[in-house]
Parts: structure tokens; C-alpha cells; sequence
């Protein structure tokens, strides 16, 4: 199987063969669209909900950004030569909506999504489908837990390690992730029923997940986001606004912590919490230097 090099989008672009004459839309490309795009749409311009927070980008010149949703398109019939959508049917609600609206508009694409298995050890709180296309059918089935069943291990190793995120990006896309080109249609499956994940539901979802990477001692500024989510999503649950402090004291905002519900006990663990992290780290960092010796 060759690999689509997905992350370099100009190496993407000409993998494709896209014509300098063809017309070109991607979807959900907000953060970091590709700048062949004649047009980027996506359904949010301003929180970055399903973006970890990250806004839209400036439009690149001759881009033009349209707001809208991958289950309604907001483009006639064969407006474009060539889809691109890279990440974004695993966060929708009908992905069989999304699938038909990409063929009803374009005349061919690039799908793009997380593989089945690596959700389970990697996944984000945001995404509602597991993904799979072992038949040549893309598959979708509604994510069943609310906490990743190997407690989300993988992704510290892969943010922590160029090595391993170069095998992950680049030399082996294809392992991690579903690359499904195709051509005048294709067909799809959908198992289950999502219909949106309820918000006490997607709170909860959250909670776990921030869980899970302070276990794995990831970095705060990294987990805040997705705590503060929890809070958001359901703000009368101590136990968040509890996380949510603690990690807020984490990153110094003691202040905010103690506002959002955080107790000074719960502020001295942070202290401890943050003293020992980086004692680890050290050892870790001095492990990882005798090794290269070796």
C-alpha cells in the first residue's frame, strides 16, 4: 500500500495529480488548510471546539472561507474536480450525510481519518466514530465508551518523541490512519447511531481524557483545554471544576483556580504535583542520555 503524504500538503496535492485547472474544496481545513484550496469550509470560525482550541488561520490569497457543515454543503451539485477531507468525518454527527454531500458535490477526494484500532489507544473526546475501510468500504461505527480503552497511552509517547511522530506523520500514515481515495462515488456503511452526543455525555468524555493525559504527566498546557471543555459542557459537576483548578494551578493560575473551585489543599497538591513531574522528567531526560551511549 504506498503511503498519501497527508502532512505535506504540497507533496499531498501532487500525489493526487491535481490539474492546475481543477477546482478544489476542503473540508474542515480551518486551523491549517491547504493552499491549493480554491475553497475551505468549516463549521466553526471561532472556538475550535473539535481544533483543541486553535482558530482559524488567515485566508491564504485567492482562498476563500465559507462557513458550513460537511452534512449539508452549501455548494450546487459538481461544484468542484477534488475533495479533501482530512480529519473531520470521525467529529460529525451523520456521517452518512457527509458522504453522500462530498460525492454530490465533487468528482473525486482524499478521506482521511484516525484508523479504528488507533482510537482505542490514542482517540480524542471529540470524535464520535471508530473508522475502518479493510473492504474497500469505509466504515463507520458509533464510538461506544466515554473513556478511551487503553486510557489514551500512546498519544504522550507520540507528542514526546520526533522519532516516533515521524514514523506516525509520515513514513507510515497509512498505519494510524484510513486513506481512502476514490472516484465518482464510493460506498460507505454506518453502524449505530450517534445523533449527537449529549452534552453531560461529551463532558464526561472530556473529564476522562484529561485524566488520562495528567497521568501520563503530559504537560498542562496541553490538557487545559479539554479540561476547561468539561466544565463548559457541564459546569455543576465538582469533580470537573476539581480537575479543572487543579490544572489551572498547574500552569500558575492560582488566582482562576481558586475562583473556578479550587480549595488550598487541593492547590499545595498541584504544588507537590508539579515538583514531582519534573523530578521525573529529569530522570527520564538522564535515562534517555545513557541510552544514546550505549
Amino acid at each position: 500500500m504506498k503511503v498519501v503524504p497527508s502532512e505535506d500538503h504540497d507533496a499531498l496535492c501532487r500525489f493526487l495529480e491535481i490539474q492546475s485547472h481543477e477546482r478544489v474544496l476542503e473540508i474542515g481545513g480551518g486551523h491549517n488548510p491547504v493552499s491549493r484550496a480554491d475553497v475551505v469550509v468549516d463549521i466553526d470560525f471561532d472556538l475550535g471546539i473539535h481544533r483543541d482550541g486553535q482558530r482559524m488561520v488567515s485566508s491564504i490569497a485567492g482562498q476563500h472561507l465559507v462557513k458550513g457543515d460537511v452534512e449539508a454543503l452549501p455548494f450546487q451539485d459538481n461544484a468542484f474536480d477534488v475533495i479533501l477531507c482530512l480529519h473531520v468525518l470521525e467529529h460529525v454527527c451523520d456521517p452518512a450525510a457527509a458522504c453522500r454531500e462530498m460525492m454530490r458535490v465533487g468528482a473525486r477526494g482524499f478521506i482521511e481519518t484516525p484508523r479504528k484500532w488507533t482510537e482505542y489507544y490514542a482517540g480524542h473526546p471529540a470524535h464520535q466514530w471508530l473508522v475502518d475501510d479493510g473492504t474497500g468500504v469505509l466504515v463507520f461505527e458509533a464510538i461506544p465508551y466515554d473513556c478511551s480503552p487503553f486510557l489514551n497511552f500512546a498519544l504522550p509517547i507520540l507528542w514526546s518523541e520526533p522519532l516516533i511522530q515521524k514514523q506516525v506523520s509520515q513514513e507510515n500514515r497509512h498505519i494510524p490512519c484510513v486513506q481512502f481515495a476514490w472516484q465518482d462515488s464510493f460506498v460507505f456503511e454506518v453502524r449505530g447511531n450517534c445523533a449527537g452526543v449529549e452534552k453531560q455525555k461529551l463532558a464526561k468524555r472530556y473529564y476522562n481524557f484529561s485524566r488520562n493525559l495528567l497521568q501520563h504527566l503530559v504537560p498542562p498546557e496541553r490538557i487545559i483545554f479539554h479540561a476547561k471543555m468539561a466544565v463548559n459542557l457541564d459546569p455543576k459537576n465538582s469533580e470537573y471544576r476539581r480537575l479543572y483548578a487543579f490544572i489551572l494551578a498547574l500552569t500558575g493560575e492560582f488566582l482562576r483556580a481558586w475562583q473556578v473551585g479550587g480549595s488550598v489543599s487541593l492547590l499545595f497538591k498541584a504544588a507537590g504535583f508539579k515538583w514531582s513531574t519534573a523530578v521525573a522528567k529529569r530522570y527520564g531526560r538522564q535515562c534517555k542520555r545513557i541510552m544514546t551511549d550505549l
